[in-house]
């Protein structure tokens, strides 16, 4: 299981040097520094979006809708993340005695991000920063029982980069995922937005 994540997460990381190799061949010229503070229009549209949040420990998939703001440069989503396979935890049931159980977790959450762009080049792409956090409800299901060991609210904040294209953004960050005490919440966030109703300016 563990060299099928590596494989999963080398995959990620070898598509987003290419998508970012791409851009800059492609768009060399015409680059530009912006305010990142110059928005200061409402510009809404419709977004999806898929993301993924792994260490070397864990690995998670999520996917959401929501609103985009392109003028602003926020956005506030619905999202259902979870963990696409049962892993082996243990679970404390008394001093000293722990039982180990198959685990895969779920979150539901609202996300808000602000980005703030600093690069502009060919007219519609942006590079620059976000941040923000999940804002939700953290729980397990565990193969073979009934009880539910793990289950919290939690605020899970992240920051990092962001490449915005005409219709699609992608961004690569961290995220400080503290839902379970076993394994370690420092994260790789890698997510892919995609809004649409976008006039052409």
């Amino acid at each position: 299981m563990q060299e099928y994540l590596f494989q999963i997460r080398s995959k990620f990381i070898i598509v987003l040097i290419i998508c970012l190799s791409f851009s800059k061949l492609s768009n060399a010229q015409g680059v530009y520094t912006i305010s990142p503070f110059a928005s200061n229009y409402f510009d809404p549209h419709f977004g999806i979006q898929a993301e993924s949040y792994f260490n070397l420990n864990d690995f998670y998939v999520g996917f959401g809708i929501g609103l985009e703001d392109t003028g602003f440069d926020y956005t506030a989503s619905f999202n259902v993340g979870f963990r696409p396979y049962f892993k082996k935890v243990l679970i404390e049931k008394g001093e000293n005695l722990f039982y180990q159980y198959h685990e895969k977790t779920f979150l539901i959450s609202i996300d808000l991000e602000k980005r703030f762009y600093f690069l502009e080049y060919n007219g519609q792409n942006r590079i620059g920063i976000y941040t923000g956090g999940k804002f939700g409800y953290f729980f397990g299901n565990y193969r073979g029982v009934s009880e539910n060991f793990t289950k919290k609210f939690l605020i899970a904040p992240g920051a990092g980069l962001s490449w915005e294209f005409k219709n699609a953004r992608m961004n690569l960050g961290y995220l400080l995922l503290n839902g379970s005490e076993e394994l370690t919440p420092h994260m790789i966030q890698f997510k892919l937005n995609l809004f649409f109703n976008k006039n052409d300016d």
